[in-house]
C-alpha cells in the first residue's frame, strides 16, 4: 500500500488483519506473490482452484508440489486463458464417469478413448515442456546483445558467449 494512513491502520492490528487486507487487496487489485503482481483473487479464481483439485483450497491435503504451485500461478496470472482446459477437463471427467462398467469390447474401446481424451487434455493443462520451450525462445530473444562489440577484445561474440574475431 503506498497510502501512509492506510499502511498505518494496517501495522496496528486493531481490526482482524484478515479482513483489513482483503479489503486492500479487493481495492487495489492487485497481490503480489514472490515479488511479482497478480490481479486480486476473485470468485472465478478460487473455482478454477477448486476444479483442477487444488491443495491450496482443498481441504485435508495440506502437501504443496512444485506442480500445485505453477498451476496456481498460472490461473491467477492468466484466469480466461485457463478457463477452457479446465472446462473440457471436467467435462471429459463428466463423460468418462457416464460409460458403463465394460460389458464387451466396443464399451471398452471408448472407455479407452475417452481415458485417452482426458489425459490428453490434462497433458496439455500441465504442459511443463511448452513453458519451458516458450521461456527458452524469449530467452533467445536477448541473445543478439551477445553480438555486440566487446570492448575488451574488440571482437564480436556469437550467440553462446563464444568469441569471434
Amino acid at each position: 500500500m503506498n497510502d501512509p494512513e492506510i499502511k498505518k491502520i494496517l501495522e496496528e492490528g486493531i481490526h482482524e488483519k484478515k479482513d483489513d487486507l482483503e479489503t486492500c487487496i479487493a481495492l487495489s487489485g492487485k497481490i503480489v506473490i514472490a515479488n511479482r503482481e497478480f490481479p486480486a483473487p476473485t470468485a472465478g479464481v478460487l473455482a478454477m482452484l477448486e476444479q483442477i483439485q487444488s491443495p491450496f483450497i482443498a481441504e485435508g491435503n495440506g502437501k504443496v508440489e512444485q506442480l500445485d504451485i505453477l498451476r496456481a500461478l498460472y490461473l491467477l496470472s492468466e484466469r480466461e486463458k485457463a478457463l477452457l482446459p479446465i472446462l473440457r477437463i471436467r467435462h471429459l471427467e463428466t463423460q468418462l464417469e457416464a460409460i458403463p462398467e465394460p460389458s464387451d469390447a466396443a464399451t471398452l474401446f471408448v472407455l479407452i478413448e475417452q481415458r485417452k481424451k482426458l489425459a490428453d487434455a490434462e497433458a496439455e493443462f500441465d504442459d511443463v515442456a511448452e513453458a519451458a520451450n516458450d521461456i527458452g525462445a524469449y530467452l533467445a530473444l536477448a541473445s543478439g546483445f551477445e553480438m555486440l562489440p566487446d570492448p575488451e577484445e574488440g571482437s564480436k561474440k556469437k550467440s553462446g558467449g563464444i568469441s569471434i574475431s
